[in-house]
C-alpha cells in the first residue's frame, strides 16, 4: 500500500487492474520511495483465521475470553515448549531447520524470539549468525566484540544480542555512533546491505533453473547482474571490496572508447579511484580480468607494482608535469615496467579466492565431476536436509566438502569443531564433538575436503565408530585420535 499526505495523482500515475479492479501504480517501489511516498505491506495470513478459530473454541469449551494483546511474555511453559522444538504448525517456527535451532538456542525471553525470527534468513545464516547466537547464549561460544576498540561504545547496542549484529536498527545505530551518520544516511546503508546479502541467493536460484551464470568481467559486466542472451553476467558491484564509485569508473572508461585491450590498457584508462591495490586484487581473484588471457596468479604477483607505476604517472599528468610533446604516448609506455610471470594457481586455490570475493563458486565447483561419488555415499542432499518435511530424530548421510573449520572450546574446556558442509545444492553448519578435534581443525583448515558424514537431527555428527573411521581416512590416521 502506497501512502501520501497529498493526493496520490499529484505524484504518481495510477490505474485500475483489469483482473480484479484493484487500483495500482505503474511506478515501482524505489521510484515511489524516491518521491517521498511511504510503502507498507499488509499480509493476509491463514494463521490469523486459525487464531480466531482457536479463541472461539476456547470460549466455547472453557468460557474464558483470551485477549491476545494481554498474553504474558514470560510464560515459563511456553518457553519450555519452544526449547523442545515442539512448534509444528506454529507460524514461522514449524520448519525442520527452525525447530533444530530452537532446540539449540532454548529461548527463555521474548528478545530471544525476536532474534530467532530475524536470524533465520539467508543473509544471517550465510554468516553463521544464527548458530553463533545460540552458542553464545548457551555458553558454548565466547562473546567477542566486532572490534576491541568498539567493545565499550557498542555495548549498549549489541549487549542484548551477545555482540552480534542482528537487526537493521543495530546497523543504523552503529553507523550513527561510529561514523556520525544521520538517520537518513544510515537507512540508505541498510538498503545497500540488503542488496549485497541477496546476490548469492539469486545466483543459486539461477543455477537451479539451469541458467548459466558467467563470472564478472571488466569488459562485459555492468553494475548489477545483467542478461547476456540466455545467460546472466555477474555484476561488478557484487565483488567484495568493489564499491559503486569504482564500478562507475570502470563502466565510464569502457564506454568512452571500447573494450579494454589488456591489463595495461585497463589501468591507463580507468580513473584514479579504480587504481587501488585492494580493489585491483579483488577484481583479479574474482576473475574479472580473465578476458585479457592473463593468468590470475601472475596478475596478483605484479599488481601492486603496476598500480604504483600508473598512480605516479596519473598524478604527474593531473599536476601538469607532462612534457608538451607526446606526453601521453610516452607515459602510457611507462605504465608497465614489469612482466606478468607465467603460471597459474591450482583449481582449488582459484576457486577458493573466487568464493572469497563473490560469496560462492561461479566459474566452477570443487564437486563438479564427483557428483556420482557423493550420490552413491549419501542418501540426502543439504537442500533436502534444510527442507520443511524432514522428520525429527532421523539420522541422514550427507556428502560434500568441509571448509571454514573453526576450533571451539566450551567453558568446561572441552574441544569441538564447527565447520561448513557444502554440496551442489547448499551449505549447512556441522558440529563435530570428539576428543581429537584439535587435529581435525588443523587437518581440514588447509582446504576443502570431500567427505560423507552422518548427521543427527541437531546437525551434529552422529557418533558412530564407522563415521570416525571415515573421517580418519579423509583427514589422516591421527586426526581423530586412537
Amino acid at each position: 500500500m502506497i501512502m501520501s499526505s497529498e493526493v496520490l495523482t499529484d505524484y504518481i500515475p495510477i490505474m485500475r487492474r483489469d483482473s480484479d479492479g484493484v487500483i495500482i501504480t505503474q511506478f515501482d517501489y524505489p521510484t515511489c520511495e524516491t518521491l517521498g511516498l511511504l510503502k507498507m505491506d499488509f499480509l493476509g495470513l491463514r494463521n490469523l483465521t486459525i487464531l480466531d478459530d482457536r479463541l472461539k473454541a476456547i470460549k466455547s469449551t472453557t468460557g474464558e475470553d483470551i485477549d491476545l494483546l494481554k498474553l504474558p511474555l514470560d510464560d515459563r511453559k511456553t518457553y519450555e515448549l519452544l526449547g523442545r522444538g515442539d512448534t509444528l504448525g506454529v507460524f514461522q517456527l514449524d520448519g525442520g531447520g527452525m525447530r533444530s535451532l530452537l532446540r539449540l538456542m532454548k529461548p527463555d525471553n521474548f528478545e530471544d524470539c525476536s532474534a530467532l525470527i530475524a536470524l533465520y534468513r539467508p543473509g544471517p545464516m550465510g554468516a553463521d549468525s544464527h548458530t553463533n547466537y545460540a552458542l553464545r547464549k548457551t555458553g558454548m561460544q565466547e562473546i567477542t566484540p566486532i572490534h576491541p576498540e568498539f567493545e565499550e561504545p557498542l555495548a549498549e547496542i549489541l549487549g542484548t544480542t551477545y555482540g552480534l549484529i542482528i537487526y537493521q536498527e543495530q546497523v543504523m545505530a552503529i553507523a550513527q555512533k561510529v561514523a556520525g551518520f544521520s538517520l537518513g544516511k544510515a537507512a540508505l546503508l541498510t538498503s545497500v546491505k540488503d542488496d549485497k546479502d541477496k546476490s548469492a541467493l539469486y545466483l543459486n536460484e539461477c543455477r537451479r533453473m539451469g541458467i548459466k551464470v558467467l563470472p564478472p568481467d571488466v569488459n562485459d559486466s555492468d553494475f548489477d547482474f545483467t542478461p547476456r542472451g540466455s545467460d546472466v553476467r555477474f555484476g561488478l558491484s557484487a565483488i567484495r571490496n568493489v564499491g559503486g564509485n569504482v564500478v562507475d569508473g570502470i563502466i565510464s572508461a569502457r564506454k568512452e572508447k571500447t573494450r579494454f585491450a589488456d591489463f595495461k590498457d585497463f589501468l591507463w584508462r580507468v580513473p584514479m579511484v579504480v587504481c587501488n591495490k585492494r580493489v585491483i586484487e579483488s577484481l583479479i581473484k574474482a576473475g574479472a580480468f580473465d578476458s585479457f588471457t592473463h593468468e590470475r596468479k601472475g596478475l596478483v604477483m605484479v599488481h601492486e607494482q603496476a598500480v604504483d607505476s600508473i598512480i605516479g604517472i596519473k598524478k604527474n599528468e593531473a599536476q601538469g608535469q607532462d612534457s608538451l610533446f607526446g606526453a601521453i604516448e610516452g607515459a602510457e609506455d611507462q605504465t608497465f615496467d614489469v612482466q606478468i610471470p607465467p603460471g597459474e594457481w591450482d583449481k582449488t586455490t582459484l576457486l577458493a579466492f573466487e568464493r572469497e570475493m563473490l560469496g560462492l563458486y561461479v566459474s566452477d565447483h570443487p564437486l563438479f565431476g564427483v557428483e556420482h561419488i557423493l550420490a552413491s555415499g549419501a542418501d540426502c542432499s543439504i537442500a533436502a536436509l534444510q527442507g520443511e518435511n524432514r522428520p525429527d530424530g532421523q539420522v541422514v548421510t550427507v556428502g560434500g566438502i568441509l571448509s571454514g573449520v573453526q576450533r571451539k572450546v566450551t567453558k568446561k574446556g572441552d574441544t569441538w569443531v564447527l565447520t561448513m558442509l557444502e554440496d551442489l545444492e547448499g551449505a549447512i553448519e556441522v558440529m563435530i564433538a570428539h576428543p581429537g578435534t584439535t587435529e581435525v581443525h588443523l587437518q581440514v583448515h588447509n582446504g576443502p575436503k570431500t567427505t560423507v558424514v552422518r548427521l543427527d537431527d541437531r546437525l551434529r555428527v552422529a557418533p558412530s565408530p564407522a563415521l570416525m573411521g571415515d573421517l580418519k581416512q579423509l583427514l589422516g590416521p591421527a586426526c581423530l585420535g586412537a
